[in-house]
């Protein structure tokens, strides 16, 4: 292939120096920029890609804690989600909720009237 990029550029050479000499230095220096976006531009720019996705993952996990900490939401153990936890972290040998204490008789003082009972149910049958 070097060979023929070469005759074509010493043809387009008689007709045309300046784009025979480009053919001509073209087939001598085949990969410069190959190689210079290969080692030098590519990993670069994936480094800084990278560091600029982890500044924004920060900052983003920075705005949430910081507006979830400013926010004045109710902060509740929901009793059956946590026995509904429980049984899923243990063993069936380690859980016997007949004789464990029942978790999900509870109430939840805080959301007294409320339907959260209900919601829970709904959540977990979905």
């Amino acid at each position: 292939m070097t060979v023929g990029m070469l005759l074509i550029g010493g043809v387009a050479a008689v007709f045309n120096p300046i784009v025979g000499a480009g053919l001509a230095a073209k087939v001598l220096v085949p990969g410069v920029g190959g190689i210079v976006n290969k080692f030098g531009l590519r990993p670069v720019g994936e480094k800084i890609d990278e560091a600029q996705s982890k500044r924004a993952i920060a900052k983003a996990e920075k705005d949430v804690a910081l507006k979830f900490s400013e926010a004045s939401t109710l902060k509740v153990v929901n009793p059956i989600l946590q026995e509904l936890e429980l049984a899923l972290r243990i063993t069936q040998e380690q859980h016997d909720p007949l004789n464990d204490p029942n978790l999900a008789s509870g109430s939840i003082q805080k959301l007294d009237g409320k339907h959260w009972r209900g919601l829970t149910e709904k959540a977990i049958f979905h």
